[in-house]
C-alpha cells in the first residue's frame, strides 16, 4: 500500500478495512401523506369552527342607541308608558333579551295598571 508523507494513504489506493471512495445512495424519500392528512384534518377544522361560530352567534338586531342613558330612556318608554314588548326588545341587547319573559313582565304590568285608577310612572331622564 502506498503512502504519503503524511502517513495517510495516498490518493486512489484504499487501505485495507476502510470503504471506498464513492457516492452514499440517495436517501429514501418519506412519504408525505400523514403531513397531507393532518394538513386537510386541520383545515376541515377550522373551517367547521368558523362555520359554527357564525351560525350560533346571536343576531344583532336594531340600530342601538348612541348613549346607554338614551337606551334606558327607550326601554322605560317601552315597558311603561306605551306597553310594548316589541319596542322594548330593540333596546335590548341580544344576549339578555327573552321575548317571553319580557311581555309576561309587561303583561303583568298592564294587569296591575288595570287595577290603578290613574298610574303614572317617571323617572330622571337624561339626555
Amino acid at each position: 500500500m502506498a503512502t504519503s508523507p503524511y502517513g495517510q494513504p495516498a490518493y486512489g489506493q484504499p487501505g485495507y478495512g476502510q470503504p471506498g471512495y464513492g457516492y452514499a445512495p440517495p436517501p429514501k424519500k418519506k412519504s408525505k401523506t400523514g403531513l397531507i392528512i393532518g394538513l386537510v384534518v386541520l383545515v376541515l377544522l377550522a373551517a367547521g369552527g368558523a362555520g359554527a361560530f357564525f351560525l350560533l352567534k346571536p343576531a344583532q338586531t336594531g340600530t342601538g342607541e348612541k348613549d346607554p342613558a338614551a337606551a334606558v330612556q327607550d326601554f322605560l318608554t317601552a315597558v311603561y308608558v306605551n306597553h310594548d314588548p316589541t319596542a322594548a326588545a330593540k333596546a335590548v341587547c341580544a344576549q339578555s333579551l327573552d321575548k317571553n319573559q319580557l311581555t309576561d313582565r309587561i303583561n303583568a304590568l298592564k294587569a296591575a295598571d288595570a287595577k290603578l285608577t290613574r298610574p303614572d310612572y317617571s323617572w330622571t331622564r337624561r339626555r
